[in-house]
């Protein structure tokens, strides 16, 4: 009973997840940041666990997309209005709970602001109601929505809507669209884009290990012939230097986390002595059979290392860098532009390579060819600073609907 409930939950919650509509959330992301370019105010509305997630997203525009490192950063103005607890219960008790945002947004509410409101079943009275008196008022509304959307996809100019009626899976969407939100702002305000190049370990840094065996210690480690060297230059012409492996030695019990950590960590300190600087490691420990998302060809390791490198990572103007049809695989579903090193031509589900090169130090020129045609874009359309993303938010969204 129990696991069976907990994967029907998980697959619902998924399908759930596939319903974004991914231009109402670049709209809602676009106004966040204009918002927060003019000086305007975030209030944020919601009640019980909508309530928790007006808070947490409150927190995380305010505090988690701060760049402690530039004194004149300009912050977002993020305010929930679900947790002053003696004014809430005060309007409750003393005009009507279905008041308790509505009387607050009188008091702080200024033309242009934007207010959020977000409801699992879209029909919360309190929140209708200040969703309303928000957009008389000349505020740009939001609503973060569930069970269809109810009344208040009506009255929002843009809202993100899902169709489940579980309140949990609703209220989970919600989170994680915030979470979403908020880390790409962050990204999009902290960091220029980073040139990235991913590497696979066994025959592009280190010669493979023969066929059915692993490379399982220090000792059997052996870099491939002028990859150094090629490693060396890709760091010097700016980019960053990232390795995705398949490890399923691990699952085979023929060696341990721990050993591979440490292999890991020498090649890293060789690497470093030779003037090579490797960003992170992401590994797959799993069997071919178990059919995991992170095992390549699937993507699964690319975009957890989006996720957790502390920069920005535009896939799309990535490389990843492999010897196999799986390598391939892996880039292309991941939106890199992929170069086959070696002399194989096998494809798997029909991924083809951008580029094949045979040896890692041809790549170079790729990547010379790359930058020169990146700088030309460059001069005519050029990248706008941290604080000028106003450019970039197309002006029709401060009322978008």
């Amino acid at each position: 009973m129990i696991q069976h409930y907990f994967n029907s939950y998980i697959q619902d919650l998924k399908a759930t997840l596939d319903e974004i509509d991914h231009a109402a959330f670049e709209k809602v992301v676009h106004i966040l940041l204009k918002a927060r370019q003019q000086d305007k105010q975030i209030f944020i509305i919601g009640n019980g666990g909508s309530a928790s997630t007006a808070s947490h997203f409150a927190c995380d525009l305010a505090k988690g997309t701060v760049d402690y490192d530039n004194i004149s950063f300009k912050r977002f103005r993020a305010i929930s209005l679900a947790d002053n607890m003696a004014y809430i219960t005060a309007l409750g008790n003393d005009i009507d709970f279905d008041e308790i945002f509505t009387e607050q947004l009188k008091s702080y509410l200024n033309p242009g602001d934007v207010v959020l409101g977000i409801s699992a079943s879209g029909n919360s009275p309190n929140i209708v109601k200040a969703l309303r008196y928000a957009k008389s008022a000349g505020a740009t509304t939001i609503g973060l929505l569930g069970f269809n959307g109810g009344r208040a996809k009506d009255i929002v100019d843009v809202h993100l809507t899902v169709s489940s009626r579980n309140y949990g899976i609703a209220e989970d969407f919600h989170l994680i669209v915030q979470h979403v939100m908020t880390q790409v702002i962050r990204r999009m305000l902290h960091s220029e884009q980073q040139k990235v190049i991913f590497l696979d370990r066994d025959g592009v840094i280190n010669r493979k290990a023969p066929d059915n065996e692993y490379i399982t210690s220090w000792k059997d480690f052996e870099f491939m012939p002028g990859a150094m060297n090629a490693m060396r230059y890709f760091n010097e012409m700016g980019y960053k230097l990232v390795v995705v492996t398949n490890q399923q030695g691990i699952g085979k019990g023929l060696m341990s986390e721990t050993t591979l950590l440490e292999i890991h960590s020498k090649m890293q300190q060789v690497l470093l002595n030779n003037g090579i600087h490797i960003e992170k490691i992401f590994y797959c420990p799993h069997l071919e059979e178990t059919d995991c998302a992170c095992r390549k060809p699937k993507p699964g390791l690319i975009y957890r290392a989006q996720n957790e490198l502390n920069f920005n990572v535009q896939l799309e103007n990535a490389f990843f860098i492999g010897d196999s049809a799986s390598d391939v695989a892996a880039g292309n579903r991941a939106g890199c532009q992929t170069i086959l090193l070696g002399e194989n031509t096998a494809l798997q589900n029909g991924y083809a390579p951008t580029h094949q090169v045979r040896t890692l130090g041809e790549v170079v020129d790729i990547l010379r060819k790359h930058d020169l045609a990146n700088s030309e874009t460059t001069q005519i359309e050029a990248q706008p600073s941290k604080d000028e993303i106003s450019r970039i938010v197309p002006q029709s969204i401060s009322s978008a609907g």
